[in-house]
C-alpha cells in the first residue's frame, strides 16, 4: 500500500489527485505527472460516467444569483431614491459582485 502522497500505481511523489464521488463517500486517488498524462490523457471520456449530470443544479443556482442581484438592483434604486448614497454604495458593490460569478444576459 501507498502512502497519502504517493501515487497508486508507481509509488512516486503524487502531484495530481483524482477525486471519486460515488455511494456517498468521496475518494482521492494520487497520481504522479507520469501515471496521470498517462491513464487519463489519452481517453478522457472513459472517466465521463463518474461525472454525475450537474445542469438542474447548475440552472438553480444561476437563477437564485439572478434573483439576488435583481433584488441588489431593486435596493439600491430604493436607496438612491432616498438619497441613502452610503447605503447605495454597499448595494453598488454587491451587484459588482453578484454580476460578476453570474455569465452575462
Amino acid at each position: 500500500m501507498f502512502s497519502e502522497d504517493a501515487c497508486s500505481h508507481c509509488g512516486r511523489p503524487a502531484t495530481v489527485y483524482l477525486t471519486e464521488i460515488g455511494n456517498f463517500q468521496v475518494r482521492k486517488i494520487p497520481f504522479c505527472a507520469a501515471c496521470a498524462v498517462q491513464n487519463f490523457s489519452a481517453a478522457p471520456a472513459a472517466f465521463s460516467f463518474a461525472i454525475p449530470p450537474m445542469r438542474p443544479f447548475a440552472d438553480s443556482a444561476a437563477h437564485h444569483l439572478q434573483s439576488k442581484l435583481a433584488n441588489a438592483e431593486f435596493r439600491l434604486r430604493a436607496a438612491i431614491a432616498a438619497e441613502a448614497y452610503e447605503e447605495a454604495a454597499l448595494w453598488r458593490d454587491e451587484i459588482r459582485r453578484l454580476s460578476a460569478v453570474l455569465p452575462p444576459r
